[in-house]
């Protein structure tokens, strides 16, 4: 098998990676904040996120689940922190609650229908690991048929409901007091 001692390092990795999607989304409501001159807010919506994080993490490794635990705790945190700076960004720019819930469920629905999608895909093709031809291979179609499983979820919403452009899909109403 191709480089074996990074082996148990690869599940830790997944979990990170994907994680990581939230951080993303947390980019822009931080910087949000901080120009609404709402630093104070931030590190009260980063603390609890930390704490989180740490506390998780301790706990999971306390209880066996190694590095792949500290990955899922990590994870939890970041999760945690890009709801809280979303909810406050949004608060902060007067966005009325139901049109918050409505965004975020735009926004986490499509990470929500990737990730069965890849669980499914996961399910679908088994996993082989006895040589790096085979095992490279079986990522490959694992790919291919968690792309094409995106392809077809894609076709069939764009055929329903039609373009999110033409649908005004992600439009908020905003009540900003930016004084």
């Amino acid at each position: 098998w191709l480089l074996p001692q990074y082996v148990s390092a690869v599940v830790p990795s997944q979990i990170l990676i994907s994680s990581s999607f939230f951080l993303v989304i947390s980019r822009m409501p931080a910087v949000i904040l901080i120009s609404m001159n709402r630093q104070t807010l931030l590190i009260a919506m980063t603390l609890p996120a930390i704490l989180c994080g740490v506390s998780v993490d301790w706990a999971l490794i306390e209880t066996g689940k190694g590095i792949a635990g500290v990955a899922v705790g990590t994870s939890i945190s970041f999760i945690l922190y890009a709801m809280l700076t979303i909810i406050a960004s949004l608060r902060c720019i007067k966005v009325t609650l139901k049109d918050s819930i409505a965004f975020a469920l735009k926004l986490f629905t499509p990470y929500a229908i990737v990730g069965m999608l890849l669980a499914l895909t996961l399910f679908l093709v088994p996993t082989v690991q006895d040589q790096w031809i085979s095992d490279l291979m079986c990522t490959i179609l694992k790919t291919v048929v968690l792309i094409l499983l995106i392809g077809i979820v894609y076709y069939l919403i764009s055929k329903k409901f039609g373009s999110a452009d033409r649908q005004g899909i992600f439009n908020i109403n905003v009540h900003s007091n930016l004084q």
